[in-house]
């Protein structure tokens, strides 16, 4: 088996900024009310179908099934935004639901009824896979196939399309909803100038030196990358790794400077002459500061190669 090597890449940014500018923060930039579900049918022969696919018949009163969705962010929001992440919820309440926008001018008490009272035992859902630049993301759900008594009886309630069905040799069937709200944070792509902290002077305030010209002002940014490591599920450091097998990149990163600001921070795998982006965030530098993050879940594409870690300060609308 091939080595992968493991390496980083430093990249200094020598950005010049106003003394007093801040980035703004990050902001929740689109919510969604999505509804998933899961159905199981028995034959009138006794056996139960694979809903899921996942190789097994999914009988009711099973427990810690699985079942995937994927959800994406409108283009206009990913056009004025730089997403820096995506939450999942199950915890929904009318306050909530009404703050995420509702879901097709249902109100909270149609919603509830319809989908909130025929949820499975122990759901919880949680995100698996985000594709961020393009806006994209992977759910994925873990849940009982109970209580069948709060399940909606599938051999009773047609939905559009499934008028001519035959159903004569399915003896039951069983629907439980998946309710979540999907959140969407980002910054903005062409932020507008910020007043300065009530710490800092702003530019008309700032002491003259007395020689009746103006001098550049600003100060330059000092990025890097300082360390890269690729641990194992257990938080052990590795350096053989297997395709198909997903890993934490634990990248640290160092501000050399007296500003502070937000960072876009990027993984890559470099093989046979190619760059291929495995993931990305948005993280605050504070002044003179190191900071750790874990890219977690990362999957390798090739044994060969190296991991390349970079940060970028992003400052637009200046």
């Amino acid at each position: 088996m091939k080595k992968l090597l493991t390496s980083f890449f430093i990249t200094l940014i020598m950005v010049i900024l106003p003394t007093w500018a801040w980035a703004s923060g990050e902001q929740v930039v689109y919510q969604q009310v999505a509804v998933g579900y899961f159905d199981i049918w028995k034959h009138v022969n006794g056996t139960w179908q694979d809903t899921n696919h996942d190789g097994s018949a999914d009988i009711k009163g099973q427990t810690g099934k699985t079942a995937y969705f994927g959800y994406e962010c409108p283009q206009k929001i990913i056009n004025e935004y730089v997403l820096t992440r995506v939450d999942v919820t199950v915890d929904i309440n009318r306050e909530k639901y009404e703050a995420a926008g509702g879901r097709y001018g249902q109100s909270w008490n149609a919603f509830s009824k319809e989908f909130m009272l025929r949820m499975p035992n122990n759901y919880i859902a949680t995100i698996v896979q985000s594709g961020l630049p393009n806006g994209r993301t992977t759910v994925k759900t873990i849940l009982d196939l109970s209580p069948v008594e709060e399940a909606l009886d599938r051999k009773e309630n047609r939905f559009p399309g499934e008028e001519n069905l035959d159903f004569s040799k399915l003896a039951e069937g069983w629907r439980w909803y998946l309710p979540m709200i999907v959140t969407w944070y980002g910054v903005p792509k062409h932020q507008p100038p910020q007043e300065p902290p009530d710490d800092q002077p702003s530019p008309d305030d700032q002491p003259s030196d007395g020689s009746g010209e103006d001098e550049p002002g600003g100060h330059s940014v000092d990025l890097a990358v300082i360390d890269l490591k690729i641990l194992d599920t257990d938080g052990k450091e590795v350096t053989k790794l297997k395709t198909g097998k997903e890993y934490t990149v634990r990248s640290t990163y160092k501000n050399n400077s007296d500003l502070g600001g937000y960072a876009n921070i990027r993984l890559y795998q470099e093989a046979g002459g190619e760059m291929r982006l495995l993931a990305e965030a948005w993280v605050f530098m504070k002044p003179n500061c190191t900071l750790t993050y874990d890219f977690k879940k990362v999957s390798v594409g090739s044994l060969s190669g190296k991991f390349i870690s970079t940060i970028n300060l992003e400052w637009e609308g200046w």
